[in-house]
C-alpha cells in the first residue's frame, strides 16, 4: 500500500479481515489519503483510532514540518500485532490525556 503512495491512517485488529484462504486483508481506507509523491509523506492532522497512534502524532513535540505517515501507519501495525498476540493494547487509558502521556513516554 505504500509502494502505491496510500497511507491508511487507521490500521487496527477490527481493519484486518481474513480472506478464506485465511490471508489477512486491510480494509476500511476511509481516512486514507492517496499520496502525489510517494516519497513524500508528512502528514500534519491526526486521524485514526487513538489508542492505535504513533508517539509523533499525540506527543508534545509534535514536528512544525509534520510526521511520517508510513511510519505511522508502521506503528499502528505494530500496535495491533501486540493486541493480536497479548489479547490487550499496550497502551490504554480512558482519559485522553494519560493515554497521549503512556503513547509518548512508556517503552
Amino acid at each position: 500500500m505504500h509502494s502505491k503512495g496510500i497511507l491508511h491512517r487507521d490500521i487496527k485488529p477490527q481493519n484486518i479481515l481474513l480472506d478464506k484462504y485465511k490471508k489477512p486483508k486491510i480494509v476500511d481506507f476511509g481516512s486514507a489519503v492517496h499520496l502525489k509523491d510517494p516519497y513524500k509523506d508528512s502528514q500534519k492532522n491526526s486521524e485514526g483510532t487513538r489508542l492505535f497512534m504513533a508517539p509523533e502524532i499525540v506527543g508534545k513535540n509534535v514536528p512544525l514540518e509534520g510526521y511520517s505517515g508510513k511510519a505511522a501507519d508502521i506503528w499502528a501495525m505494530g500496535v495491533t500485532f501486540y493486541a493480536l498476540a497479548f489479547h490487550c493494547l499496550p497502551f490504554y487509558h480512558e482519559s485522553l490525556l494519560e493515554l497521549y502521556d503512556q503513547i509518548e513516554t512508556q517503552p
